[in-house]
């Protein structure tokens, strides 16, 4: 079996769990072309890893659960399905935007390698992009599960909106 197609089934079998409530898609994005010249070129690989990752983020789907702040009743459910389905801990921890303890460390760990390995001219715009992300995740992370499921949501938009805009921002940089 393909991944899209583990994918595929792993949401089937989401969407059929009682405790899901829903799972939106991703938007759609038009990621932009990175010049990798722009970075230290013994960091260009990282770089290029973590350009991967921030689109990965870009693309995950929202799954929204009935669990609110009940940490303990989700990790005991995650580990039923985990044990239960093969996949399953890959797609809800990978493909899911709302897991901000995942994704607000592999966000901002990206962002502090391309801030150290960025050679391009204008370093303070880049700077206020990566700040105003870093202090969004860490904000919102302490916060998270005061949040509703369409807070929680709406946030996750706009910190993809954020992403987006920032690397946008790279695609348009040149070598001074």
């Amino acid at each position: 079996m393909s991944d899209e197609t583990i994918l595929s089934e792993i949401e089937k079998i989401l969407l059929e769990d009682p405790h899901v409530v829903s799972i939106y898609p991703s938007e759609k994005w038009d990621v932009p072309k990175i010049d990798y010249s722009l970075f230290k070129e013994k960091d260009r690989e990282q770089i290029e890893c973590n350009i991967n990752s921030l689109t990965k983020y870009l693309n995950c789907s929202y799954v929204v659960d009935d669990f609110f702040e009940n940490h303990d009743k989700r990790r005991t459910w995650r580990n039923q399905l985990r044990k239960k389905y093969s996949g399953f801990e890959g797609y809800y921890s990978s493909n899911n935007a709302l897991k901000i303890a995942n994704w607000g460390a592999v966000l901002m760990s990206a962002y502090e390698n391309i801030e150290r390995a960025y050679i391009g001219s204008n370093k303070d715009e880049l700077f206020a992009f990566t700040d105003a992300i870093c202090q969004q995740v860490t904000i919102y992370h302490e916060k998270w599960h005061l949040k509703s499921s369409e807070q929680q949501v709406e946030y996750a938009k706009q910190t993809k909106q954020a992403v987006y805009d920032a690397l946008v921002f790279l695609s348009e940089q040149t070598l001074a």
